[in-house]
């Protein structure tokens, strides 16, 4: 990996699902703690639709030039996708009558207490704590959404910023820009941080450094040479990234 020059960078923005904390892992335990059904479902291939029906939901909002109205709370579309997939969907349909309306305002709240990876919290503190950096979300949780991981997972942030402040969703540049405008710094003094490729490359055509942390089964583990276009650090982990940022 080139050697990138973090001398001017001042704050970090940082995705949340999957980067900072094991979604799949924790709603998949939720969805087999809940739902007893035989035969079993399988879980992990329920909470992957799950996911897959929220990102494409943000893809669609993001790509919007107007501003969102109403702007959707992201537990009304996780309740909506969840209910399409147990009402709905051909592989889960049968479980529609098994999973009743407590269990789905249950598992919908899943989403507020999800587990930080293990290097996520001493990683976080060594970054804000002893090397000096602003250490923010930027994520396409809505605030309270955010607020409610931060606590359950106690994970270290000095700020809290969601695509909700900016009504709209990640990749749409309004939401990097509304980040570097809130920080008061120039992008270029901002690393976005994530292990979803399309967020980096979004964040590089807004002027950000980029930092990619791979995690199991989200983007890519190795990158390559066009993936270096827009990716300026690798780190195995936040204590990694905190070591490089040391350097």
């Amino acid at each position: 990996m080139q050697k990138a020059d973090l001398s001017h960078v001042k704050a970090l923005t940082i995705d949340v699902f999957g980067t900072c904390v094991d979604w799949r892992s924790c709603i998949e335990k939720a969805l087999e703690e809940v739902i007893d059904a035989s035969p079993a479902p399988d879980y992990a291939a329920l909470a992957h639709k799950w996911r897959n029906g929220y990102k494409a939901a943000m893809q669609h909002y993001a790509s919007q030039k107007e501003p969102i109205d109403p702007y959707p709370n992201l537990d009304d579309l996780h309740r909506e996708l969840l209910d399409n997939l147990l009402d709905k969907d051909p592989e889960f349909n049968h479980l529609s009558t098994l999973v009743d309306e407590s269990t789905r305002a249950k598992l919908t709240q899943a989403w507020h207490h999800l587990t930080p990876w293990e290097d996520t919290n001493p990683g976080l503190a060594c970054l804000s704590n002893e090397l000096g950096l602003i250490t923010s979300t930027l994520s396409n949780g809505n605030m309270r959404l955010l607020v409610d991981m931060k606590k359950f997972g106690q994970m270290p942030f000095d700020i809290i910023l969601s695509s909700e402040l900016f009504g709209t969703y990640k990749t749409n540049p309004k939401v990097y820009q509304g980040a570097a405008q809130m920080l008061g710094l120039p992008p270029h003094s901002i690393c976005m941080v994530a292990t979803h490729l399309h967020d980096l490359k979004a964040a590089k055509a807004n002027g950000y450094t980029t930092a990619f942390i791979p995690r199991p089964k989200e983007d890519k583990q190795v990158l390559d040479d066009e993936d270096f276009q827009y990716v300026d650090v690798v780190a195995d982990s936040f204590v990694h990234l905190a070591e490089i940022f040391r350097k």
